[in-house]
């Protein structure tokens, strides 16, 4: 399991084709949004998540989360917020 840090990009240990993984979110009144990029550059958002939030994803190579809704890299605003990762290798 690792944790992600606010607008900090994640290496995915897994690239496997279909590789699956479970996000997450303690959170404390701070609505969390998890971008994903395939170059580590262009991102896309994936999902919305609010307070104490499990959630199943299809990992992509990279994963970063932000408290706005339309820039990934906003690192202020999430508080105490914190997102886990644990990536599953087989399915």
């Amino acid at each position: 399991m690792s944790e992600l840090s606010a607008g900090v990009s994640y290496l995915s240990k897994s690239l496997r084709s279909g590789g699956r993984g479970v996000i997450q979110v303690a959170d404390y009144n701070t609505t969390v949004y998890l971008y994903g990029s395939i170059n580590g550059t262009d991102w896309a958002s994936i999902e919305t998540l609010s307070a104490n939030q499990i959630k199943e994803v299809v990992l992509c190579p990279y994963f970063r989360f932000s408290s706005s809704s339309t820039d990934s890299s906003v690192t202020t605003g999430a508080g105490t917020t914190k997102v886990f990762i644990s990536e599953t290798r087989d399915r």
